[in-house]
């Protein structure tokens, strides 16, 4: 018999919708990552992200962002950025978020979320 554990680990109101990351997942296997990102249209071509991970308490976690057109504006947490798409010409950005847990390095995870633009 396996067991399985079910975690909750992100719950977002984005523009009226609601986003539930769940994961059952067996105990040996490695943890998950997600990007979620919501327009801002009254900050003018802006897009918050924000990363839902499952949080090890002895495997600290780091977080490292990235975008394949325009900039990343820091928010005060490292698990959210805002992305700048004011002079971007293409009709995509790609965000993407490199996961590292600390003693878990086999478990190194890459997300990613296409933001379209108008």
């Amino acid at each position: 018999m396996t067991l399985i554990r079910v975690t909750v680990v992100g719950l977002f109101v984005i523009l009226g919708s609601l986003a539930l990351s769940v994961s059952g997942r067996p105990f040996d296997e490695c943890p998950h990552a997600v990007i979620i990102c919501e327009d801002r249209p009254h900050t003018g071509m802006k897009y918050r992200c924000y990363a839902s991970y499952h949080f090890l308490r002895d495997n600290p976690i780091k977080l490292r962002w990235g975008v394949s057109h325009g900039k990343i504006i820091r928010t005060k947490t490292l698990d959210e950025i805002t992305v700048d798409a004011r002079h971007v010409k293409t009709k995509t950005i790609l965000v993407t978020l490199k996961v590292h847990w600390k003693n878990l390095s086999v478990c190194d995870k890459t997300a990613t979320n296409t933001l379209e633009l108008p």
